[in-house]
Parts: structure tokens; C-alpha cells; sequence
């Protein structure tokens, strides 16, 4: 009996060794959980995407920062939102497709990013800024607005 318990258990831990290895080295879905754009053409892709990255619990400076992010897109970009030039994303980063983006962006927090194309190459940006201006709604647009112009070329 005890042999066949630490047989059980060895297969347990060979199974989830697999599974991890399989699910780290997979490629990436690229369907709007994870930010792409799933199989569009290059041509219909956005230039632009801007991220509010939040995990499972959300506090009230946390809600603020989000609404403050969302209305200065929104405010700013509608037609950039209507073309799909720019896309607006919320992405919790506690479920498990999208944990990549801690390391992909560096995320140590709440987190705004714009990605896109800067000075000609393909960059992006954590506008940290958004915490220090969280109590001034009119500067944090301000700042958020400034901060994804760059990644647009017709708005420079």
C-alpha cells in the first residue's frame, strides 16, 4: 500500500511539473484577454492601446484612477476610439492569462500603460505620474492625454 501511495504521489508531482512546463512555454492567445487583437489583419490592428491594470481587490484610489484614465480617452480620442486607431483595455492582472503582463510591462502596481509605435519603433509607456495627480482630476488628464499624443503621429 505504501508503495503504491508514493507512486500516486510521484505521478501527481511528474503531471503538474508537465503542466506547468507546457503552460510557460505555450504561445500566447492573442485574443482581447491578453491585449491583441486576435487574427486582424495588420493593416485593421490599432496603433495605439492604452491599459488600466488592476487586481482582484479594488480601492476607492484605485476606481478613481481608472475613471480618471477612461474619461481622458474617452474625452480626448473618441475618433481614434471609433476608428480603432487607439483601444482602450482593463485588464486584471490576478487572473492567470494575464499575469504576463507584471513582467511584460514591469508592473509593480495599478498600472496606466500606452503601448504603441514611439519615435518610430515599437514602445511603450507606465505613466506612474497618475498616482501623484490622482487628486487633481483636471492635471491627471492632462498628464494622460499629453502621454498618449506621443504615440499618435497625426496628434504630435
Amino acid at each position: 500500500m505504501k508503495r503504491l501511495i508514493t507512486w500516486a504521489l510521484l505521478g501527481f508531482v511528474a503531471a503538474s511539473v508537465g503542466y506547468v512546463v507546457y503552460t510557460e512555454t505555450r504561445p500566447r492567445s492573442a485574443g482581447p484577454e491578453t491585449g491583441g487583437t486576435g487574427g486582424a489583419p495588420a493593416s485593421m490592428q490599432p496603433t495605439v492601446t492604452v491599459y488600466y491594470f488592476h487586481g482582484n481587490y479594488r480601492c476607492p484610489t484605485c476606481m478613481k484612477l481608472e475613471k480618471y484614465s477612461r474619461e481622458a480617452v474617452q474625452e480626448a480620442f473618441s475618433n481614434e476610439l471609433t476608428s480603432g486607431s487607439l483601444q482602450w483595455k482593463v485588464v486584471n492582472i490576478e487572473e492567470p492569462d494575464n499575469e504576463h503582463f507584471v513582467g511584460d510591462f514591469e508592473l509593480t502596481t495599478r498600472s496606466l500603460v500606452v503601448t504603441g509605435t514611439k519615435e518610430g519603433k515599437p514602445g511603450w509607456a507606465n505613466l506612474e505620474r497618475i498616482w501623484d495627480l490622482v487628486g487633481d482630476p483636471p492635471a491627471f488628464k492632462t498628464y494622460v492625454q499629453t502621454e498618449i499624443r506621443v504615440f499618435l503621429p497625426e496628434q504630435k
